[in-house]
């Protein structure tokens, strides 16, 4: 003989997957903001800026602003680059970014 299943147990057994469900948009919601997060990050540093030339008395150096981080750069000495403009400088930085 087959026992009839109760229509509370079936509505019961909906809620917690739609609850499952809920917990697995989030996760992909918070995911997807971070991956956003990431590319215009990217893309900041790509066209240069969040990167910063700092010229010191002996050493030249390029800060970038990455993921709440500052990441720094030796870029050589302050008289042999001299003659460089920023944008060369920082287009050195994203190479060694």
């Amino acid at each position: 003989m087959i026992k009839p299943v109760s229509t509370q147990s079936k509505v019961d057994k909906k809620l917690v997957e739609v609850e499952e469900l809920y917990i697995k948009i989030n996760d992909t919601q918070s995911e997807l903001k971070e991956v956003q997060t990431l590319i215009q990050e990217e893309t900041y540093i790509t066209k240069g800026k969040r990167i910063y030339i700092i010229r010191g008395k002996e050493y030249t150096k390029g800060k970038v602003q990455y993921r709440g981080k500052m990441r720094w750069f030796h870029l050589g000495k302050t008289e042999i680059l001299s003659e460089t403009t920023d944008d060369e400088l920082k287009s050195i930085v994203r190479e060694k970014f």
